[in-house]
């Protein structure tokens, strides 16, 4: 900026002074008018670069407590039937759902459709699953537990209670209400995203 530009904008912000201040314009309201505005522009750079590093630690934390959990996880299931977690949350998803197609099953694991595949391939291979016909259309099967799968779920629940304890950590009962809810509400927010597969309009529109 050249002296020139600088005085233009001197003689803009004395404008605003005057026009605030009336009769009363000196070199020290003008001062004070100068150093206000410019106070309340950093605090607002400030809050902004504040908000932009909660979403980033937000971020952060949740992707780095996901790994917390598989990492606790493949420990338990080391020496049992399943030792992957993808395989033990489909088998969960069977219990309480009964028979889906794979498209539901994979939807409702939210997991990426060439890998959910590979994953019943592998499950209905172990005996874990059945693919049965479906009575509704005999063109498409379905996906059940089977009772080795049963069996091994009803194993796994008294560990699976184990690494739920050591998630939730230290939280006290009332913490945990809390977090609760708000991870809820994140759900509630990004499931609709992942159903729609709008995943790329929303991050453009962020990236604007």
């Amino acid at each position: 900026m050249d002296k020139f530009q600088l005085i233009k904008i001197l003689i803009e912000e004395v404008e605003q002074c005057e026009a605030r201040m009336g009769d009363n314009l000196s070199i020290e309201a003008f001062s004070g008018f100068l150093c206000e505005k410019l106070n309340k522009t950093q605090h607002r750079a400030t809050t902004i670069n504040s908000v932009q590093h909660k979403d980033s630690e937000i971020a952060r934390l949740v992707t780095t407590l996901n790994r917390y959990a598989r990492l606790y996880f493949k420990v338990i299931l080391e020496k049992e039937e399943t030792q992957n977690l993808d395989e033990l949350i489909f088998l969960i998803i069977l219990m309480e759902y009964g028979e889906l197609s794979k498209t539901e099953l994979i939807t409702h694991a939210v997991s990426e459709k060439t890998t959910g595949m590979e994953i019943l391939k592998r499950m209905e291979q172990n005996g874990l699953v059945n693919s049965i016909v479906n009575p509704n259309d005999g063109r498409s099967r379905l996906i059940k537990i089977s009772e080795k799968g049963t069996i091994v779920i009803h194993k796994l629940f008294p560990l699976m209670e184990k690494v739920s304890r050591l998630i939730g950590g230290n939280l006290t009962a009332k913490e945990k209400d809390t977090l609760f809810e708000i991870l809820k509400k994140l759900d509630d927010f990004h499931k609709p995203i992942y159903l729609k597969g709008t995943q790329k309009d929303w991050l453009n529109e962020e990236i604007k």
